[in-house]
């Protein structure tokens, strides 16, 4: 199970099976939970994603896409160019709303853009670089949602798009979020609840536990 808290303390990595529940709330329906998929669960949503490069998607254990580990795109996505960022976000809109259920709902005229880039690549192909501004591979990065007001961490959406699609992405929103109407846990309680627990994460080099 997938315990979602708006506090950035309590949504670090907590997992458990959808029966084992090991903290009590005087809310039935908090913190919000997402259980992990059956296989035969996630073959049915993806059977449902629409995109041309579904062979370097997959979706992940509680139905979210995912790019596919081990699998290197082709040459042939970058052999168009295009130079402005209105192009790409009708690219991204369009991927988005035709698959929103995996991205939890997520909203393309919500989303906050908080980081552009751009380049040119080439993998020896005919498609040649005539001036600086010829582009043909961008990334926008999307803030974090917001939940009334509420930022929930760790929710940001990395889009890498070509002129002919939505290649690689990360991240997604929550749709089912429950907030209290009362504090079941307090801070101390919260970092009470960490003592002990081992945490994985990332770096520039190799993934570490801590």
């Amino acid at each position: 199970m997938k315990f979602l808290f708006p506090f950035y303390v309590l949504l670090l990595g907590m997992l458990s099976a959808c029966n084992d529940d090991n903290m009590e709330f005087s809310d039935p329906e908090y913190p919000s939970r997402y259980c992990i998929l059956s296989d035969a669960e996630r073959n049915d949503l993806f059977v449902d994603f629409q995109s041309d490069f579904k062979m370097y998607f997959e979706v992940d254990s509680f139905g979210f896409l995912d790019r596919k580990n081990g699998i290197h795109w082709g040459s042939e996505l970058f052999t168009e160019k295009i130079n402005n960022t209105e192009s790409v976000e009708d690219i991204i809109e369009s991927f988005i709303q035709a698959n929103h259920k995996l991205y939890g709902g997520a909203d393309f005229s919500q989303l906050k853009a908080e980081r552009v880039s751009s380049e040119w690549v080439s993998y020896g192909g005919t498609l040649t670089q005539q001036n600086e501004n010829d582009k043909n591979r961008w990334m926008i990065r999307y803030e974090n949602q917001l939940f009334n007001g509420i930022e929930v961490y760790n929710t940001k959406i990395g889009m890498y798009v070509s002129a002919k699609g939505v290649y690689q992405t990360y991240g997604h929103w929550y749709s089912d979020i429950h907030l209290p109407q009362k504090e079941d846990v307090s801070f101390d309680e919260a970092k009470q609840t960490l003592i002990g627990r081992k945490f994985g994460y990332s770096d520039w080099g190799e993934v570490r536990k801590r």
